[in-house]
């Protein structure tokens, strides 16, 4: 749901945020997977912090949802269900990517 940043009416803008986050997304999933995997609890939980935020900036409830999962699960120290859930968030981005990659594509040529 891109619609408050629509509402800008600014597409240049719009064009800078969804850049960076599908720039961004897939290198902090990578980071994220390999802290998880090494069992670094508190940076799986800085990293799945800001993948929140740049969902939440996007409005991507269902990333936001797993991000906040994740989070939960780094702050009790449950190790071992982690590596799912990042399976889930990749899962997630890999579900929204090519809309948001069209969507991109649509708002830089006009």
């Amino acid at each position: 749901d891109l619609s408050l940043l629509e509402e800008m009416d600014d597409n240049e803008y719009l064009c800078e945020i969804l850049s960076i986050f599908l720039n961004n997304t897939p290198v902090e999933l990578n980071d994220l997977k390999k802290a998880a995997s090494r069992h670094q609890s508190e940076d799986v939980y800085k990293i799945a912090h800001k993948l929140q935020s740049s969902a939440g900036l996007l409005k991507e409830k269902e990333l936001m949802s797993v991000q906040v999962k994740i989070e939960e699960h780094a702050n009790d120290n449950k190790i071992i269900e982690l590596p799912e859930l990042v399976k889930q968030a990749e899962a997630t981005f890999r579900k929204i990517e090519k809309p948001l990659q069209k969507h991109l594509k649509n708002i830089s040529e006009e």
